[in-house]
């Protein structure tokens, strides 16, 4: 009640008017991706293949007498699904 209704001589058990909030209304729905690539993955990828490129330089380079393309490569590999491997815990 306000003063100028006292004042009046309103009825004091008059009902308040009371605001009713309403629900809001959903979201609408998004489908969720399913699989692919997450940000991790290539992370791990990316960080896993320039590890085994450096460890492979460095073994060619300063530790052992290698020498070939062909073995480099297949070192690299090798080198590189050891460091992907504890790296995903595989």
């Amino acid at each position: 009640m306000t003063v100028a209704e006292l004042e009046a001589g309103a009825d004091e058990t008059a009902p308040v008017p009371v605001a009713v909030a309403t629900p809001p209304e959903p979201a609408p729905d998004q489908p969720r991706r399913i699989g692919g690539p997450t940000r991790s993955d290539v992370l791990a990828l990316t960080g896993a293949a320039a590890s085994g490129i450096c460890v492979t330089i460095l073994l060619y380079g300063e530790l052992a007498p290698f020498s070939g393309a062909l073995a480099f490569t297949v070192t690299a590999y090798l080198v590189f699904l050891a460091i992907d491997a504890v790296l995903t815990g595989c």
